[in-house]
């Protein structure tokens, strides 16, 4: 069981929050420790799931990069979001276009 401050019951959107931590927190293991035999890989999928708000989805999204900003280990971090927090909208976390209204990733013809 997980407990914050003694209290067990969080709104939907704390539940995703802290689900998505405990799994970035084992990256974090993996990178530290050579014994945690954990993929160095982690696909955030998400993150806005039930009713967080995007100000909060960008708030984490930068708190874990910063966090995972201090090792010099390889890894990969995908955050599948509808929002990427604007700090990170560069060639150093992004892979090819961000896709909008007028930019969708499937292309009709």
């Amino acid at each position: 069981s997980i407990s914050v401050n003694g209290k067990t019951a969080f709104s939907e959107s704390g539940m995703v929050l802290l689900n998505n931590a405990f799994h970035v927190s084992l990256l974090m293991a993996s990178l530290e420790m050579k014994y945690v035999r954990l993929p160095r890989i982690l696909i955030l999928d998400g993150i806005e799931n039930g009713g967080m708000e995007d100000s909060r989805s960008k708030n984490f999204q930068k708190i874990v990069t910063e966090a995972l900003s201090e090792y010099d280990v390889d890894f990969q971090l995908i955050f599948a979001t509808k929002n990427i927090d604007d700090s990170l909208k560069s060639k150093n976390y992004m892979v090819g276009d961000e896709y909008s209204e007028s930019n969708k990733s499937l292309k009709s013809f």
